[in-house]
């Protein structure tokens, strides 16, 4: 194989690797890419490739671009992977935590069949519910988008909110020290037990909110291939909140309110290009041959 073809496998796995990379920088995909499981997204064109790669909005244009495009959409979703409500309700009923903690105080090292048990209760019905629990996306975004013969530019905001309230066990350790130290030592002081556990209802919640302009041209070069170059200013603010509930204490009726941040916010330039290789590049310039 000739140095020539070498370099042209050099700068095909240098773009697929790369187009990797770039993929999953957003959620904003369209319909095929979305098919295919965000198979793409590098390539996208008009609206989305402002989320992506802005020369891409003005990529293969045509002769006569004069027009005006307006693009919105709104997605959500929600999703259980069990009755996430009826998990925290049976757990609190069952009254498994005081139960331990009742044991603990009481055993001595003569009897500690009760303190077993209720361990074991414990710490089964902590882990029949571990990470059980609810989440809900949503998605909105605006696109004004340009199309003239020198430039094309498009105006859009977007905004992501994703929301997760999740069942997190995280105490059999703790149960375990606790068991030890009764069955082992019972005149060894122990600490406040319900203070000890950490296991917990936690809800996390973040806000993307997203606007730019993105400006791009195109021209067709040598070997009649188009290139197109872009750029995109835009402000991003983030907003985030998370809040972990001992599970015991946690109201499904009256969830705690989200205590969300309101300082990240950023100023970002997007900067992209894009070039279509034709057949008669691939085979005078870079030596590439046959089916490429």
């Amino acid at each position: 194989m000739n140095s020539r073809a070498l370099k042209g496998i050099a700068a095909l796995l240098f773009l697929c690797l790369g187009s990797d990379v770039f993929a999953g920088y957003r959620s904003y995909l369209d319909p095929r890419s979305m098919a295919m499981g965000g198979a793409g997204v590098a390539s996208s064109t008009k609206f989305n490739a402002s989320f992506h790669n802005p020369a891409l909005i003005a990529f293969n244009r045509g002769d006569k671009p004069d027009k005006i495009y307006i693009h919105t959409s709104f997605g959500a979703r929600e999703i259980y992977d069990h009755d996430f409500q009826d998990d925290v309700r049976e757990f609190q009923d069952s009254n498994a935590l005081e139960n331990f903690v009742e044991a603990v105080r009481e055993t001595n090292t003569s009897d500690n069949d009760e303190l077993i048990r209720s361990a074991e209760a414990l710490k089964q019905g902590l882990g029949d519910i571990n990470l059980n629990g609810y989440r809900a996306d949503e998605t909105t975004a605006f696109s004004l988008l340009v199309d003239t013969k020198p430039v094309t530019i498009n105006f859009y905001t977007s905004r992501d909110i994703r929301e997760m309230v999740t069942i997190r066990s995280r105490d059999d350790a703790l149960i375990d020290e606790y068991v030890d130290a009764r069955i082992n030592d019972s005149d060894r002081p122990i600490a406040d037990v319900t203070d000890s556990f950490r296991s917990s209802v936690d809800n996390t919640y973040y806000e993307i909110r997203e606007f730019g302009v993105t400006v791009a041209t195109t021209n067709v070069i040598e070997y009649n291939m188009p290139i197109s170059w872009g750029f995109t200013p835009k402000w991003i603010q983030i907003n985030g909140s998370h809040i972990s509930d001992p599970i015991q204490e946690y109201d499904v009726s009256e969830p705690p309110e989200r205590r969300i941040s309101t300082d990240l916010i950023e100023w970002n330039l997007d900067v992209g290009f894009a070039l279509l290789m034709t057949d008669e590049f691939m085979q005078d310039v870079m030596g590439l041959d046959g089916y490429w």
